[in-house]
């Protein structure tokens, strides 16, 4: 299958440390990078979806990473090992459905009717696997936080309460399932799930709070969210700590953010306008908390990079683009990489970018040809 659709939310992740997942027209398409092969989950029938909105996938315990691994049949891509996808759905209410990646199976959809909403804009399932949050859309916002294995409602919270504020992304701490982080424009909040209740932490911003447009958890209690100003916030016990002063600037900004490690350094990446990646570590200076060490560029195609996913063994990263190109980068190399070459490479190949108006297939030799504007 041919394409990326780039308008979901999270829309690449690893399932195993050379296989990708990612949405594509009505399905969701699970690539091998190494040998081009392909399988694919089929949406809710046409009629009753308005497509996908967002996806997430269940956590690999082996690495500690995302991830969803596959079995079940002798065709099949990859191991045999129960791993679980969300996919939200544009419906009347939203709706996410649930897959068995063991099985191919779907489950019982999580639907909720007051969710106020027509959308889903962010999923998360928690580190050990138990929950799956959901971000309601407009006009709501309702947080929606579910036991998805019984496709029952633990509780509910209004995420964005102020007039002229919206919720781009939520997710869990990766060592506190009890733990969780909203943020969007002029919103940026933490909550902990206490007796089944998501409890909204007090903490004072000491400023003005910006158009959030990502955040990530770092190894602990920790949290880097990206302004559009390019201002890189750091938060540390659900309490606004500085402003990084190696944020990006000359109007550049961050729209992706994904935290990994490197020995005992703590690192993480940025995916922002201009097709841009930087990495930046823990600092030895503890004034300066982070420092960026590298930058990297998409020579030929300065997209903004809207998402980031990094390889189980965090020896890749993967990068989709605001015009629906999946790039890749070694990660594992970033060290001895010199910053003014062209490091990324497509991952499968190059996809239409607005796209497709036409295609057509001849009847006696296997060759389609497709094209747009």
């Amino acid at each position: 299958m041919y394409g990326l659709k780039g308008t979901v939310k999270n829309n690449i992740a690893f399932c195993e440390e050379n296989v990708v997942v990612y949405p594509c027209g009505h399905c969701m398409v699970i690539h091998s990078i190494e040998t081009k092969e392909q399988q694919f989950l089929h949406g809710m029938e046409s009629g009753t979806s308005g497509g996908f909105t967002a996806m997430a996938v269940s956590a690999n315990r082996k690495y500690g990473q995302e991830s969803l691994i596959i079995g079940a049949t002798s065709s099949c891509l990859f191991q045999q090992t129960s791993r679980y996808l969300a996919m939200a759905e544009k419906g009347d209410a939203g709706v996410v459905n649930m897959y068995d990646l063991t099985t191919f199976r779907r489950k019982k959809p999580l639907v909720y009717s007051d969710l106020g909403s027509e959308t889903y804009v962010s999923l998360a399932f928690s580190g050990d696997g138990k929950y799956l949050v959901g971000q309601g859309g407009a006009p709501e916002w309702n947080l929606m936080l579910w036991s998805w294995e019984k496709a029952k409602v633990v509780t509910t919270f209004k995420a964005a309460a102020q007039y002229g504020s919206s919720i781009g992304q939520v997710d869990f701490c990766p060592t506190d399932s009890n733990s969780l982080c909203v943020s969007g424009n002029g919103t940026i909040k933490f909550f902990k799930v206490t007796d089944g209740q998501l409890r909204q932490q007090v903490n004072s911003l000491k400023r003005e709070p910006g158009n959030f447009l990502c955040h990530t958890w770092l190894s602990d209690d920790r949290v880097i969210a990206a302004t559009i100003t390019g201002e890189l916030w750091l938060f540390e016990s659900m309490e606004f700590r500085t402003v990084l002063s190696s944020s990006p600037t000359d109007g550049q900004y961050c729209s992706s953010l994904l935290a990994y490690s490197k020995g005992s350094r703590t690192r993480f990446v940025c995916g922002g306008s201009g097709g841009v990646v930087r990495i930046y570590e823990k600092s030895d200076d503890s004034r300066e908390h982070f420092k960026r060490t590298k930058v990297f560029s998409i020579d030929g195609n300065p997209q903004c990079i809207q998402h980031l996913a990094i390889s189980p063994s965090e020896d890749t990263l993967i990068c989709s683009l605001e015009n629906n190109q999946l790039y890749m980068l070694t990660l594992s190399s970033t060290d001895i990489l010199k910053e003014d070459a062209m490091n990324f490479e497509l991952v499968s190949t190059a996809f239409h970018r607005p796209g497709q108006n036409g295609a057509h297939i001849t009847g006696y030799v296997v060759f389609v040809a497709s094209c747009s504007v």
